[in-house]
């Protein structure tokens, strides 16, 4: 066997000793508690809806289309529900499979000369370092199959233009890519595009024309095309009015044509996120930047990937701080490269040292410590909307199956999903009703109102009758006992029937 099989035999273990383990201590006690009072319980919905009606193209909950984002998390998710049932287990899984499978990824982007597996041991920890990275891998969303499928495409691409161990290119590599960027596009619209995206960048950088008359990167291309594309066009034929309502005016002219770089957020936004709410992410940015920066300025050789990897965080950070939107968990997608570009410009610096590589394995497991309590089923991550969840499994069965559930100050998703029957918030304050109206399957289905305090008890008495879902502490301060009798008190949530 030659070096460069044992070579890659060697990572391939250590990738899939990677996959293992990470995947194993992202699954514990990942099925404790209930989902949060956030969108998992919306987009768990929305695969249970798949399952429950099996219609796997026209997306919708409870009548209202759901095209907010493109189905391929959603089959996933329904698939698991379909074979294992939908346990918050079995909700949480696909994310923490992705986060395991990152890991092996990233042992295998490791495969640098002279310093390999110092860089191999570096990635997997640094990528757990982040307590964003593990509050996401165990969470029913899709950001993190999304930033999987990204840094799959980048490492793929390389492989395409020089190869990963220095042996050479692999022109399959730019097929792979491109069957990577179309899956990341499935799974969360234009953010799969960071898999290619950065390959331009590249390609001008270094002057690589012939990678855009190369076959095989073409031939990846059209793949991501017919990924993306069939899909796409259903929707555009068979429900048009809808599918430009919220494809193309919510994540191409809202987030693109419309957006201005202090829209929600001032420009320096993500610069801010990064030192207050994710400084292991920013640390890590720092450390692989910095490293290849010295090296640049030394005039050494610079591997092609490290080159690759930093034009990906320009090109997120460009794209991201110029979008509409601005929200720290879309931090999610720089954490691979940022964690593969620092443990390798790492190795490179230290070598195969096993003091200063233990020195910054056992930095990596000190920044992991915050995120012990996404582990604990007694802390409020893993208890989720657990008040609002009893409280919809203990009620909801007295109303009519398509009648609605109604609440107050409190998010629909969660009465929604475990009272199984559409969900309505009123909010007595206007700023919720106001950042949420831009978003279709809201407006759509005008699951968040304002309800003006004075017309409360019209509202819920007159207007709209049924299950009302009310915080411990409005109800006093509002005085709604003195109209109507509890159906359910427990754990700071009350629930009228005010049902005349």
């Amino acid at each position: 066997m030659s070096d460069a099989s044992k070579t890659a035999d060697g990572f391939g273990r250590l990738a899939a000793i990677a996959v293992l383990l990470t995947s194993a201590l992202l699954c514990v006690t990942l099925g404790a508690g209930y989902l949060p009072n956030d969108n998992d319980a919306l987009y768990a919905d929305v695969a249970r809806t798949i399952v429950a009606t099996g219609d796997w193209l026209n997306l919708d909950i409870h009548g209202v289309p759901f095209l907010d984002k493109p189905p391929g998390f959603f089959w996933v998710a329904a698939l698991f529900i379909a074979v294992l049932g939908s346990e918050e287990f079995v909700l949480r899984l696909p994310a923490a499979l992705a986060g395991g499978l990152t890991a092996g990824v990233l042992v295998l982007g490791s495969r640098v000369r002279g310093a390999g597996r110092t860089a191999a041991l570096l990635a997997p920890l640094f990528l757990l370092a982040s307590p964003l990275w593990i509050e996401y891998c165990r969470r029913a969303y899709m950001e993190v199959p999304t930033a999987l499928c990204v840094i799959g495409a980048v490492l793929a691409y390389q492989h395409g233009l020089t190869g990963l161990d220095g042996k050479g290119a692999r022109p399959w590599g730019l097929l792979l890519g491109g069957v990577l960027t179309g899956v990341g596009f499935m799974a969360k619209s234009l953010v799969g595009l960071f898999g290619v995206i950065p390959v331009l960048g590249l390609v001008l950088l270094k002057r690589r024309w012939d990678v855009l008359t190369s076959k095989w990167f073409w031939g990846g291309s059209l793949s991501a095309a017919l990924i993306v594309g069939p899909w796409h066009i259903q929707q555009l034929v068979t429900n048009r009015d809808a599918f430009l309502q919220f494809t193309w005016k919510l994540h191409v002219e809202d987030q693109i044509f419309e957006a201005q770089p202090w829209s929600t957020g001032p420009w320096w936004f993500y610069l801010d996120a990064l030192v207050s709410d994710a400084p292991a992410i920013g640390l890590m940015i720092a450390i692989g930047l910095g490293l290849l920066v010295v090296a640049l300025v030394r005039r050494e050789d610079v591997e092609e990937l490290d080159l690759h990897l930093a034009l990906t965080l320009g090109a997120l950070a460009a794209v991201f701080t110029a979008s509409e939107t601005k929200k720290v968990l879309y931090l999610i997608p720089f954490i691979p490269p940022a964690a593969l570009l620092a443990s390798r410009m790492l190795a490179r610096f230290l070598g195969e040292r096993p003091l200063w590589t233990g020195l910054a394995a056992a930095g990596a497991l000190v920044m992991f410590l915050p995120s012990l309590h996404l582990f604990q089923p007694s802390q409020p991550f893993l208890r989720g909307a657990e008040p609002l969840a009893v409280a919809a499994e203990a009620t909801a069965d007295r109303l009519p199956a398509d009648a609605p559930l109604y609440s107050l100050d409190v998010y629909f998703s969660p009465i929604q999903y475990y009272g199984r029957r559409p969900g309505i918030s009123f909010w007595t304050k206007d700023k919720l009703p106001n950042q949420t109206s831009r978003i279709p399957y809201i407006r759509y289905g005008d699951n968040v109102r304002y309800l003006a305090p004075p017309k409360l008890l019209t509202t819920m008495g007159d207007e709209l009758p049924g299950l009302w879902f009310v915080p411990g502490g409005l109800v006093q301060a509002a005085g709604l006992t003195q109209h109507w009798t509890p159906i359910y008190d427990a754990d700071g949530i009350v629930v009228f029937d005010t049902r005349k």
